[in-house]
């Protein structure tokens, strides 16, 4: 690299944060949008508890592999379930 090289190093980015207003109307407003948007990616029952899909594993890693996939694929499904679960345990 040469001396008088200043690539990238001209600009810094920078990010200007707006306040936000902290409103309980907002906050009731930003919370229900994210909680829908998170509901709207709950994957349909059924697929979820179809156990005639289950194969065996042929190796560890297929194994891994299954389990990562299964818990990205089905994320919603598992959060909404362990809520319940802790719910059930409050009542």
């Amino acid at each position: 690299m040469s001396k008088n090289s200043t690539a990238g190093y001209d600009t810094i980015p920078t990010t200007t944060y707006l306040p936000s207003e902290s409103s309980p109307k907002t906050v009731i407003a930003r919370a229900r949008y994210h909680t829908e948007k998170f509901i709207a990616r709950c994957r349909p029952w059924r697929e979820f508890f179809d156990y005639t899909t289950i194969t065996q594993p042929l190796s560890y890693e297929d194994i891994n592999r299954r389990i990562k996939q299964n818990l990205n694929y089905f994320q919603v499904n598992y959060a909404m379930g362990i809520l319940l679960i802790l719910f059930l345990i409050l009542i």
